[in-house]
């Protein structure tokens, strides 16, 4: 079974992403990205553990979508990791899923 510990890591996210439009109204926009994200590392730990480094560059492939209504705005991606994000782990790569809210002013 496998052991879980909390992983507290601070990492700039530099993403360069490229997308479509596949609907464009008026009040309403729908639309699908993806490209690639580099994570470049601040600070970080794991608890319980000393002997773990964090990977200084990190990059993964992102894929999403998201919509406009009116000027509400709402993305949905998912990271596939591509590198190792702990250096010393054998499958330590990081994926995840992000989702933003946002008003435009």
């Amino acid at each position: 079974m496998p052991t879980f510990r909390k992983v507290q890591s601070d990492y700039l996210v530099v993403p360069l992403m490229f997308g479509l439009t596949p609907i464009k109204a008026p009040l309403f926009e729908l639309r699908v990205f993806g490209g690639a994200a580099a994570f470049f590392y601040q600070s970080g730990e794991v608890s319980g553990l000393s002997s773990i480094s964090l990977s200084q560059t990190v990059w993964n492939l992102r894929a999403g979508a998201g919509m406009d209504i009116w000027r509400i705005e709402c993305n949905f991606s998912y990271d596939f990791g591509i590198t190792k994000m702990f250096e010393t782990v054998s499958d330590g790569k990081c994926h995840g899923y992000n989702l933003t809210l946002g008003f435009r002013f």
